[in-house]
């Protein structure tokens, strides 16, 4: 597979740009029209322009590329792994995120949720669905927040009854909000590297 013969960091960043984001999501090899409707579709619902909205995942390559799931091949129940970017929309959860955060400690029970955020921003994404509120005190200064979670899990989990008799339909979709594409790249090459040391492990073991 390619991902064995990657060697250098470009190596991985060309792979990312051709076999991931360059080729058209294996997941609509039989309506390819499909497509389209569905990123303008989702782009309509969230006021973004349609080329915000891509197909990543086994559903793009046609096989996962996640660590634990490596070259699984896309299936009928397979996932739909949807990126989103938009450097507005990531900005301003980043800074709900901070002013709450700086005008209220973050309670024992959140500390580790937190972190997981903190770290997601750190590489440049977020999933608006993973949001969680309870237990928060100054609830006014996240409503913002609590207001695109319920619009992001309405727009993805129905994408299955919006879609009937299509590739979408019964399958379960999600999508991750990146701050930019090149923030797409940096994470799927992230993940390839270490796909790369896994099957290099497995080689030697």
């Amino acid at each position: 597979m390619a991902v064995t013969k990657a060697v250098s960091h470009q190596d991985f960043v060309d792979l990312v740009h051709t076999q991931i984001l360059g080729e058209p999501p294996t997941a609509f090899d039989d309506d390819p029209q499909l497509y389209p409707s569905v990123q303008a579709h989702i782009a309509s619902r969230l006021a973004l322009p349609v080329e915000s909205v891509r197909l990543v995942g086994s559903g793009a390559m046609g096989y996962s590329i996640a660590p634990n799931n490596f070259a699984r091949p896309f299936h009928r129940e397979s996932d739909l792994d949807f990126a989103v970017v938009s450097e507005e929309a990531f900005d301003a959860t980043w800074d709900v995120l901070l002013r709450w955060a700086h005008h209220h400690r973050v309670p024992a029970s959140n500390q580790r949720w937190f972190a997981e955020r903190q770290q997601d921003v750190f590489w440049g994404w977020m999933m608006p669905e993973k949001l969680r509120f309870q237990g928060l005190q100054r609830p006014k200064i996240i409503r913002t927040l609590q207001t695109m979670q319920a619009q992001w899990f309405e727009v993805f989990q129905q994408l299955s009854t919006d879609f009937p008799g299509t590739v979408l339909a019964g399958r379960d979709a999600s999508a991750r909000l990146y701050r930019s594409e090149g923030h797409i790249v940096h994470y799927q090459v992230r993940g390839l590297k270490h796909v790369k040391r896994r099957l290099e492990e497995q080689e030697r073991s």
